[in-house]
């Protein structure tokens, strides 16, 4: 997790980062069910969904080469996306 100036730094050396971008209604959508998650326990999930988000988005973006939006879209439409982004450097894509 690039949370850690150390860790974003590693990620860049290692290649392109790409941060898949999800609305906070779709994180929900995915995660209401999901109890393998320990940071969404005790809590309304969307409230604890958006907390996270605030803390965390600035920090995923600084570490991402690339962000995608994935919202509205299949695992093979955001993997077609990124095999297509070859030659792109921080760039956002939103559709």
């Amino acid at each position: 997790m690039p949370v850690r100036q150390i860790n974003r730094e590693l990620l860049k050396e290692l290649g392109r980062v790409i941060y898949l971008e999800t609305s906070e209604d779709e994180l929900v959508k995915r995660l209401q069910n999901d109890n393998t998650r320990p940071l969404l326990f005790g809590e309304d999930i969307r409230k604890k969904v958006n907390a996270l988000m605030n803390a965390r988005q600035a920090i995923y973006k600084d570490a991402a080469d690339i962000v995608l939006s994935t919202d509205g879209k299949t695992f093979e439409q955001m993997m077609e996306t990124i095999l297509d982004l070859g030659g792109y450097n921080n760039e956002n894509i939103s559709n």
